[in-house]
């Protein structure tokens, strides 16, 4: 039963952005109530320009933010430590490597072929750009610990700078400021400066939306690229580009008008840009065929040693609030991991049927397409880590937050308190993954 509902809602959904989205290419609807309400214009803000010395300011905010976060840990870590165990800068530095954190520097030192696992290659299941980011700030910084730490920073700190200008351009600064705040105080928001990739990914999808909405095509590929050497999910930054692409140059109303010249010229433009962020995925295909002799092994590790499979999201879902409404577990995880993920859920759920007809299409379909893609695996523990990097529910919450006061101290109070207890429980080992 609870996946049919998931499903009707979400086919609801797709039939009322579809409509909205065919009638912006300029495809011509019914003169209908129904139709007139779905295909009403969102509400318009007044952009911003950002200038260098607001970007300056954009970048010193973040740093400022991730400094105070590092501190707080150590005071954090140094206060619950074990009688008698000396801190030292050494401490300072393990205690933001967790998980997968060893596993990233492994790569950045060694490569894919000497990464051995039980005989197998089993870290080809993690994306390549990160490591060798890691890789390249080792010559400047020739600690993998520390390099891996500068390369979460600087990431943030750029993307924080791509992300303040893309929101100020589109709703203005007042907005794009609280949209960063958000962002930053988000409960999970610390894995911004672990050893992760979400760092990176932040930036890279975060620079691809700035040029989207510039129309930059060459820089949306660059960056495109990228992202999905970051993460699989960067390939969702082709489906970003095209609502641009389509609701922007509105090829139903070129054709409708014969401008059929001006029509192929675009395709074979920005079009062409946009297609060539299918280098990234084929990049990281070919290291999986050089490496193992598979394109796609990652896929073999990923459910036979990590315990991921694909799943209809719905499935997940239901998983993820049957945990999280089963109060007599044991461990610790019904807090540190299901009841976030199920919370998680119902915020960016809110939001897409909320954006749907109050932002910009690719707000809503964005954030749409990346929670289902996040809640497509079985076992899901890390979820509200992937959603760190959802930007879109940032900008809408940024929106509300600018219009509602109320909801503005809501958002800022809970975010603040879970960030504080989040990130005690993650310097203390606890299941925050």
């Amino acid at each position: 039963m609870f996946n049919y509902v998931v499903t009707g809602v979400l086919v609801l959904i797709i039939v009322v952005w579809s409509i909205r989205f065919l009638n912006q290419a300029g495809l011509a609807m019914p003169n209908i109530r129904i139709f007139n309400w779905i295909t009403a214009e969102p509400k318009t803000y007044t952009g911003e320009t950002v200038d260098k010395k607001q970007i300056a300011k954009v970048f010193l905010w973040a740093l400022g933010i991730r400094l105070i976060i590092y501190l707080y840990g150590a005071i954090s870590s140094r206060l619950f430590m074990d009688g008698g165990t000396v801190y030292t800068f050494n401490s300072f530095l393990e205690s933001w490597i967790r998980w997968d954190s060893s596993n990233y520097i492994d790569l950045a030192s060694k490569g894919y072929s000497n990464c051995i696992v039980e005989g197998k290659h089993l870290f080809l299941v993690f994306f390549p750009l990160y490591p060798a980011a890691i890789r390249m700030m080792h010559y400047v910084i020739r600690d993998y610990q520390m390099a891996a730490l500068a390369v979460s920073v600087l990431s943030y700190c750029i993307g924080s700078c791509y992300f303040y200008a893309l929101v100020a351009e589109e709703y203005g600064k007042s907005i794009a400021k609280k949209a960063f705040i958000y962002l930053s105080i988000f409960p999970f928001s610390f894995f911004f400066g672990g050893v992760m990739t979400e760092s990176l990914f932040f930036c890279t999808t975060a620079a691809a939306f700035y040029y989207i909405k510039r129309h930059n095509w060459l820089a949306v590929a660059m960056m495109g690229i990228l992202a999905s050497l970051t993460r699989l999910h960067g390939i969702l930054m082709i489906g970003v580009a095209g609502i641009e692409f389509f609701t922007y140059y509105k090829p139903f109303q070129m054709i409708r008008d014969r401008k059929i010249k001006d029509l192929f010229k675009w395709f074979f433009t920005a079009g062409f840009c946009i297609l060539l962020m299918l280098i990234g995925p084929l990049i990281y295909l070919y290291i999986n065929y050089k490496v193992d002799g598979n394109p796609f092994q990652f896929m073999v590790y990923q459910r036979e040693h990590w315990g991921h499979i694909n799943t209809y999201f719905a499935n997940t879902v239901n998983d993820v609030f049957k945990y999280a409404l089963n109060f007599q577990q044991a461990d610790n995880m019904l807090v540190s991991v299901w009841i976030p993920e199920a919370l998680i859920f119902i915020l960016s759920a809110a939001l897409v049927i909320y954006g749907i007809r109050r932002h910009k299409l690719v707000y809503p379909a964005y954030l749409l397409v990346y929670t289902i893609v996040n809640y497509s695996v079985t076992w899901l523990i890390s979820g509200s880590r992937y959603m760190l990097c959802a930007l879109p529910m940032f900008v809408m919450l940024g929106e509300i937050g600018e219009n509602r006061k109320e909801a503005d101290k809501w958002i800022s109070i809970i975010s603040t308190i879970g960030l504080g207890v989040y990130l005690a429980g993650y310097l203390m080992y606890k299941n925050i993954m």
